[in-house]
C-alpha cells in the first residue's frame, strides 16, 4: 500500500462493511450514509488541505522552484515568468575635498589594499534577483509579492519587472 492509498477511503463501502449483515437494508444504508455525510465533507477538506501542503513542501528557494510556483499560480498555460540575477555594479571611490584622498601604504607582497565600504558608500545592492513578468500577463502584484516572500530566502531582495 502506497502512502497515497492510505488516505483513499470509500465511505459507502466502509459503512456497508461496518453495518451488520442482518441490518443491511437499503433504507438503513441510506441512513448510515446520511449520518456519515459530515465526516465525508471533512474528509474532502482534509484531502484538499493535504494536497495543498504537499505542493507547498515541494517549493524551495531555488530559482527553478520559485519559477515553477509563479508560473503555476499566474501563468499556467504559457509559463513565461522568469527569474534572472540582478546586475551588480562595483562601487566607485568618491572622496570629498575635505576627506582628501587617503594614501594606501602596503608592501608589494601584500598586494593591493582591499577597500571596505559601508552600505551608504556602496550605494546598497538594489536587488538579488529580478522577476521578469511579460507585459501581456494580467496579475495582482501584491499577491505575487506575497507568494515570493513565502518562499524566498530571508534577507534577499527582489524586484518585479514587466518585460
Amino acid at each position: 500500500m502506497t502512502p497515497e492509498q492510505t488516505y483513499n477511503i470509500d465511505f459507502s463501502k466502509l459503512t456497508r462493511w461496518l453495518l451488520p449483515s442482518f441490518v443491511r437494508k437499503p433504507k438503513m444504508m441510506y441512513w448510515m450514509l446520511a449520518l456519515a455525510t459530515p465526516v465525508i465533507v471533512l474528509y474532502g477538506d482534509f484531502k484538499r488541505y493535504r494536497k495543498t501542503k504537499q505542493y507547498q513542501l515541494l517549493i524551495t528557494p531555488q530559482v527553478c522552484y520559485l519559477e515553477k510556483m509563479l508560473n503555476d499560480t499566474f501563468d499556467f498555460t504559457l509559463r513565461r515568468i522568469r527569474i534572472v540575477d540582478a546586475i551588480w555594479y562595483p562601487a566607485t571611490n568618491i572622496f570629498t575635498i575635505s576627506e582628501s584622498k587617503p594614501v594606501a601604504v602596503y608592501t608589494s607582497g601584500e598586494g593591493a589594499p582591499l577597500i571596505i565600504y559601508t552600505d551608504g558608500e556602496a550605494g546598497l545592492f538594489q536587488d538579488d534577483f529580478i522577476v521578469e513578468v511579460p507585459a501581456a500577463l494580467v496579475f495582482d502584484e501584491n499577491q505575487m509579492k506575497a507568494n515570493i516572500n513565502i518562499y524566498k530566502l530571508a534577507g534577499t531582495k527582489y524586484k518585479i519587472q514587466t518585460v
